[in-house]
């Protein structure tokens, strides 16, 4: 049985899987993920904040 950590990191690099993915498909796709990308860093840059 995995333990939880592990899991964890394991969504982590299926995320990360598919974001290469993703990038490596046409450049409408990309310039999505990208924008979703700066929210993203946007958010945990307000969360550090607090």
């Amino acid at each position: 049985m995995l333990k939880a950590n592990q899991t964890l990191d394991d969504r982590r690099f299926e995320e990360r899987r598919k974001d290469q993915r993703r990038q490596s498909q046409n450049g409408s796709e990309n310039d999505n993920s990208r924008a979703d990308r700066r929210s993203l860093e946007r958010r945990t840059k307000e969360r550090r904040k607090d």
